[in-house]
C-alpha cells in the first residue's frame, strides 16, 4: 500500500459522492437513456477496481475478501438487471416500437 493522501481521499470521496447522485437520479426516473449512460459509467469505473481487488486478495481474511469481492458482484448484477429491464420497457426513441 501507498501513503496516506488526504488530497487524493477527498477527490476520490467527492467523485464517489458525484457519481451517487447519478446513480440515484437513474434508480428514481429509470428513464432508458439515463439508467444506460449510467450503468455504462459505474461498469467503467467498477471493474477495473473489481479486477484490481480480484488480484489482491492477500492481504484481507477470507471473510474480508468475501464480503469485498461479494458486494462488488451484487453491484454489478444490480445494475446489469436495470440495464436490461429498461431496455426491455422502453423502446428505443425514432424506431417503429417507439410510436
Amino acid at each position: 500500500m501507498g501513503v496516506y493522501n488526504e488530497h487524493l481521499l477527498r477527490d476520490y470521496a467527492a467523485a464517489e459522492l458525484g457519481f451517487a447522485v447519478l446513480l440515484l437520479a437513474a434508480a428514481v426516473l429509470f428513464e432508458r437513456r439515463l439508467v444506460l449512460v449510467a450503468g455504462a459509467a459505474f461498469y467503467a469505473a467498477t471493474v477495473p477496481h473489481f479486477a484490481y481487488h480480484v488480484t489482491t486478495t492477500a492481504m484481507l481474511s477470507t471473510t474480508d475478501n468475501i464480503a469485498s469481492l461479494g458486494s462488488f458482484v451484487i453491484e454489478l448484477a444490480l445494475v446489469a438487471f436495470a440495464m436490461v429491464a429498461v431496455g426491455r420497457n422502453q423502446p428505443v426513441e425514432g424506431t417503429a416500437l417507439a410510436r
